[in-house]
């Protein structure tokens, strides 16, 4: 074992919640082709000791040799909590970087987008609907079929998640739960109440819904398995073609989290409020010292050297020199919003709360000190 693995990987023991029991070997193959996608090798025991003495059950922990990382798929339906755990493991092992992801199964928000196109209909008019859904029974069953088609294809996504992915149930309770706080329930329960004139049911809140904020703020990589199609799932488990996950993590912007391209991350940080050119390459040089070495640019294919890659984004009209610092386009502000709320921005997070730190402490270190 490499890395202090005697260390990280503890014995096995049962779970606080119970686990969905499916077929270990499609998990061991899904996680498997996973981690090969990335450059990782899957271990065989899915949990981790922390410093603090803490045994963390995962869905997957995987060893990168060749960049001398961890990679530890969470099976915590709360990102704060995988976001801990990273630096409890992290502490064990300070020769190398632990990387978390956080496999999603369902997400409220995505199943309401999919039914409800316009925020008008998301508002819907209870005695209306009754008048509908009594027509509805009247008719005959193919006749019926074609209403509920479009919420089948709305869950059904998240069904092909559930399906195949054995995160604890709890978890999975509890997240639905979560989302499902965005709801004004006071509005609902004042809805349905008989004496209401014109009793209505408001869903809009779920379209607000951006499930993966909170990963991607503690720099946590989450794992969108409801944006997973049938082939997806057959691909995962066949693992036969590597190179095809690689390019479906990369749709997905799940690899460019292992993997960034520099060109966008370096605009995505000065999207973020880095002004200083200084500052942007030096962030973007401490992402392979954070596990996360570069990958191919996007936008500016041809050119690896930070510095030339901020000068090329100025000649394409990507960035600016402006008064307070280097400033987002028009142009780079449309390219940033493809990929502004995917994945691999939880890397973009990760870097500004280092840097923030860094000058916390440094200010802090200062005030102690007299200087």
């Amino acid at each position: 074992m490499n890395y202090r693995e005697k260390q990280l990987f503890a014995a096995p023991v049962l779970p606080d919640a119970p686990v969905v029991e499916l077929n270990k070997q499609d998990q061991t193959r899904l996680w498997g082709s996973f981690s090969k996608a990335i450059g990782a090798e899957l271990r065989e025991h899915p949990i981790v000791r922390g410093a603090s003495g803490l045994d963390h059950p995962a869905q997957a922990v995987s060893v990168d040799d060749k960049n001398r990382r961890v990679i530890i798929i969470s099976a915590e339906q709360n990102a704060r909590i995988a976001a801990l755990i990273q630096g409890d493991v992290q502490a064990t092992m300070p020769d190398v970087r632990v990387l978390v992801a956080r496999p999603l199964v369902v997400d409220l928000g995505d199943i309401a987008r999919r039914i409800f196109r316009t925020v008008e209909g998301a508002r819907i008019n209870i005695n209306e609907f009754k008048t509908k859904w009594e027509r509805i029974q009247k008719l005959d069953q193919t006749r019926r079929q074609r209403y509920f088609r479009q919420f089948e294809k709305a869950i059904a996504p998240a069904a092909l998640a559930f399906k195949h992915v054995a995160l604890p149930t709890i978890t999975q309770i509890v997240y639905v739960i979560e989302q499902a706080a965005y709801l004004d329930w006071h509005q609902i329960s004042q809805s349905l109440k008989t004496d209401s004139e014109n009793p209505a049911i408001s869903f809009e809140k779920l379209l607000e819904i951006d499930n993966t904020a909170i990963d991607r703020r503690h720099g946590v990589c989450p794992i969108p398995l409801y944006e997973f199609s049938e082939s997806d799932w057959s691909l995962f488990f066949e693992g036969n073609h590597i190179e095809d996950i690689q390019n479906r993590l990369r749709e997905l912007n799940i690899y460019q989290y292992f993997f960034p391209a520099p060109d966008h991350l370096a605009l995505g940080l000065a999207d973020n409020g880095m002004k200083a050119g200084r500052d942007i390459i030096r962030a973007v040089d401490e992402a392979a010292e954070l596990g996360h070495p570069l990958g191919d640019s996007e936008i500016v294919r041809s050119i690896t050297a930070v510095p030339e890659i901020l000068e090329a984004l100025k000649d394409i009209g990507y960035i600016a020199e402006g008064e307070h610092g280097i400033e987002v386009s028009p142009e780079g502000q449309t390219s940033r919003m493809m990929i502004k709320y995917r994945p691999r921005e939880g890397l973009i997070a990760k870097l500004i709360n280092r840097f923030s730190v860094n000058a916390n402490l440094s200010v802090t270190a200062k005030d102690f000190l007299g200087h």
